[in-house]
């Protein structure tokens, strides 16, 4: 008898089945998971109302998407600026793998858990913002709609698969209409997806401003912002060299982080860009709903890397302390239970518990691991 081939579509499928079977939910109807990851920018770990924020005004839509998964109560990026933060998503691995240390180093060409899946017959799509130096076709995006590094809020010109484009709209609605589009497209072929979704905001604009709408700023009153406890930090007793660090002399110098009321100000600033972006999110979840989407569609939601608002008189990010780092950080979709985490977890874990999910193996290089035992999957 004559040996039958069997394609990698075969025994993918055949995986699929197999973790369909140890996870009943990871599968609805028989069909392949789908994957939506929402990567913000310069989001700190204390301003989503599912991480704690006192008044939990600022991000309602995040705050409704993470109260039906689990939120990892500690979650940290390996390195807290964009281009690194963003390679180490797609790589699984920490910057002195991938290649990217910081924005004097590049990242290698190599496959990223995109790639993995694009070649597993996924539709892979990446919209928002890119800031590393490979194309979005070299890290296994087979369409794009992006812009590089930052920019203004409004005009923005982005790429549309090889053909500029300027975004007539806030960048983070434009944005959200053309994932959008996908997503009802992807819905229409009952194709399987990935979607990496990229904000702009809350990230500052090319003039390092934040420049919020006028009823954004309204929402929010300077005198009910809470200081940082340690605002005033003299830094007695940490490295010399903190003194003199950008992050400590463009709060001072440019920002005026010695005066509280500016420190207020600013604070309120940001507070509203970042409404802004959640506001801008809403139609991604309604249309997730709409398609029906949601019932087989995991939703992967962190950002890039925190943001410094006056801890220690600081501003910014890049340092090791606990507000570059840390941000937040859900996953829900269909078999996962509403639920905390408190385990420590990195955004090079990411991409092993996509591939997981899928039911695709995690290869031995990456050094993230897969958080399915920590996501509380639940038989339907």
């Amino acid at each position: 008898m004559t040996p039958q081939l069997i394609s990698a579509h075969s025994v993918s499928a055949f995986i699929v089945a197999i973790v369909s079977c140890l996870h009943p939910a990871v599968a609805a109807d028989n069909q392949r998971p789908n994957f939506v990851v929402i990567y913000t920018d310069d989001l700190q770990h204390g301003v989503t109302g599912f991480t704690g924020h006192p008044r939990g005004q600022l991000t309602p839509v995040l705050d409704a998407a993470a109260a039906s998964g689990t939120v990892f109560t500690d979650a940290h990026v390996v390195y807290a600026l964009c281009g690194p933060s963003r390679a180490a998503l797609l790589s699984g691995k920490y910057g002195s793998r991938n290649g990217m240390m910081d924005f004097q180093t590049r990242m290698k060409p190599q496959p990223t858990f995109v790639s993995r899946l694009r070649d597993d017959g996924y539709q892979t799509n990446v919209v928002g913002k890119w800031h590393i130096n490979l194309t979005p076709e070299q890290a296994g995006f087979q369409t794009w709609t992006t812009f590089h590094g930052n920019g203004p809020y409004y005009n923005r010109t982005v790429n549309d698969n090889g053909t500029d484009r300027t975004a007539h709209k806030l960048i983070d609605e434009f944005c959200t209409d053309i994932s959008t589009e996908f997503l009802r497209r992807a819905a229409e072929t009952n194709s399987p997806f990935l979607l990496l979704h990229a904000t702009q905001l809350p990230h500052m604009d090319g003039q390092r401003k934040w420049p919020a709408r006028p009823e954004s700023l309204g929402r929010i009153s300077p005198g009910s912002v809470t200081l940082p406890r340690n605002w005033n930090d003299d830094l007695a007793g940490k490295p010399p060299y903190l003194s003199t660090v950008r992050n400590r002399r463009v709060a001072f110098e440019e920002y005026g982080y010695q005066n509280p009321e500016k420190l207020r100000q600013h604070t309120q600033q940001y507070h509203a860009v970042t409404t802004e972006m959640d506001s801008a999110l809403a139609p991604l979840f309604a249309t997730l709903r709409e398609t029906g989407l949601d019932r087989n569609t995991y939703v992967f939601m962190m950002s890039d890397n925190g943001w410094m608002m006056g801890e220690h008189g600081m501003t910014s990010k890049m340092l090791a302390y606990e507000a570059c780092t840390r941000v937040p950080f859900f996953v829900s979709g269909p078999g996962i239970r509403s639920a905390r985490c408190d385990e420590l977890v990195l955004n090079i874990d990411i991409a092993p518990t996509v591939l997981d999910i899928a039911g695709l193996p995690v290869p031995e290089r990456m050094q993230g691991r897969s958080l399915v035992p920590l996501l509380n999957l639940k038989a339907e």
